[in-house]
C-alpha cells in the first residue's frame, strides 16, 4: 500500500490520488485526509458522491482510520456510464477523476453526467473543454467534452457529455512557457439582475485593457437555479488558456449570500489574475498541477520547477503511483 504524506494537504492532492488509484489498480492510504474534509465540510459533498460511484460501479472501498483514509480500488472499465451529482457537488471533478483510468481502456467511453456543472470548488466546463483537453492531445490522450444544460451550485438540474478515447500516447514535451495574449473575456449570469452582468464586464474590461467589443454578456434562462461567473480567455501558443472567477450565490448550507458589490468587487481581482498570467508567460497555476500527472503517465517532459509545491508535489504523487 502506497503512503502518501503530502506537504499540501488539500481535495485536489487526495482527488488525485484516487484518480491514480483507479488507473493503477495500487492501494493507498492518504494522512489527514478525513480531517481535511471534516475541517471544509463543502467537499464531504465530494466525497460522498465518490463513495456512491465507487459502491454503485463496484470501483473500490474506503476505509478510516483516525484522521486518515485508506482506498482499495478495483478494475475500471469502458462503457456507457450515466453518472449523478448532487446539488453541491461537480461532473466536472467526477470527469476529473475517472479520466486517467478510462484514457487506458480498451474501448471508447461515453459519459453522460447531471447535477451541478459550475461549482465554485472546482473548475468549469470552459477550463475543462478549452484548455484542460487541449493540453491532454499534445500528449495523445483524446477525450471531448459536451455541455447540454447548465447546473449550478446548489440547484443542479445541469447535463454534461463526454468521451474518452483509448490513449495514443506519445511523449511530449510539454511546455508551460511561452507567449501569452488576452483574446477576449465573457460573464456569465442566470436569474439576477441582467444589468450587474454589464457592469461586471466593464469592470473587467477597464482592468485588463479590453475593448468593449471583446468581451460579451450571456444571461442563462435555462437553467434551475442562480448563477454569476466571469471568464477571461488568454491565449498561448495554439493552447487556449481560461482564468475565471466565480461569485457564489449559495453556500454550501443553502444560504443565499450573493450581493452586488461583491460581484463588482471580483472583477478587478479577476483582471489582476489574468494580467500576472500574461506577465508570467506560464500557464496557471490550476492547469499546471492538472497536467503533472498525465506528464508521468504519458513519460512526456513537463518542467514545473517555476510553480508553487502543490504542483511539484502532484508531479511527484503521480511518479509514486506509476514509477515506484
Amino acid at each position: 500500500m502506497i503512503e502518501i504524506q503530502p506537504r499540501t494537504i488539500d481535495w485536489v492532492s487526495f482527488r488525485q490520488a484516487l484518480a491514480l488509484s483507479l488507473l493503477t489498480g495500487r492501494p493507498f492510504a492518504y494522512r489527514g485526509a478525513l480531517a481535511f474534509v471534516n475541517a471544509n465540510p463543502p467537499y464531504s459533498a465530494f466525497l460522498s458522491d465518490f463513495e456512491l460511484l465507487f459502491r454503485d460501479r463496484n470501483l473500490g472501498t474506503f476505509s478510516v482510520e483516525g484522521d486518515d483514509i485508506s482506498f482499495s480500488p478495483k478494475p475500471v472499465r469502458f462503457g456507457n456510464w450515466r453518472v449523478s451529482v448532487n446539488p453541491y457537488s461537480s461532473a466536472v471533478e467526477m470527469m476529473l477523476l475517472l479520466a486517467p483510468a478510462l484514457f487506458r481502456q480498451e474501448f471508447r467511453t461515453k459519459l453522460a453526467f447531471s447535477g451541478v456543472t459550475h461549482s465554485p470548488l472546482s473548475p468549469g466546463t470552459s477550463w475543462m473543454k478549452e484548455s484542460f483537453l487541449a493540453m491532454l492531445e499534445r500528449m495523445g490522450l483524446h477525450a471531448s467534452c459536451a455541455l447540454r444544460r447548465f447546473g449550478f451550485y446548489g440547484s443542479g438540474g445541469g447535463g454534461m457529455e463526454a468521451r474518452v478515447y483509448p490513449a495514443e500516447e506519445k511523449g511530449a514535451d510539454i511546455s508551460s512557457t511561452g507567449k501569452i495574449s488576452v483574446a477576449g473575456a465573457r460573464v456569465y449570469i442566470a436569474h439576477l439582475e441582467a444589468s450587474i452582468a454589464v457592469r461586471q464586464k466593464e469592470a473587467l474590461c477597464a482592468g485588463l485593457g479590453l475593448d468593449l467589443s471583446r468581451a460579451g454578456v450571456l444571461e442563462v434562462q435555462d437553467c434551475d437555479g442562480a448563477w454569476n461567473h466571469a471568464e477571461v480567455y488568454l491565449a498561448m501558443d495554439g493552447i487556449p488558456l481560461v482564468v475565471s472567477e466565480t461569485v457564489p450565490v449559495y453556500d454550501f448550507e443553502g444560504k443565499n449570500r450573493f450581493s452586488e458589490e461583491r460581484a463588482l468587487a471580483a472583477m478587478p481581482a479577476l483582471a489582476a489574475r489574468a494580467r500576472e498570467t500574461v506577465a508570467s508567460g506560464r500557464v496557471p497555476d490550476d492547469l499546471a498541477r492538472e497536467i503533472a500527472p498525465y506528464a508521468v503517465m504519458t513519460g512526456s517532459s513537463f518542467d514545473v520547477s517555476a510553480y508553487p509545491d502543490p504542483v511539484r508535489e502532484s508531479l511527484e504523487m503521480a511518479r509514486l503511483f506509476i514509477e515506484s
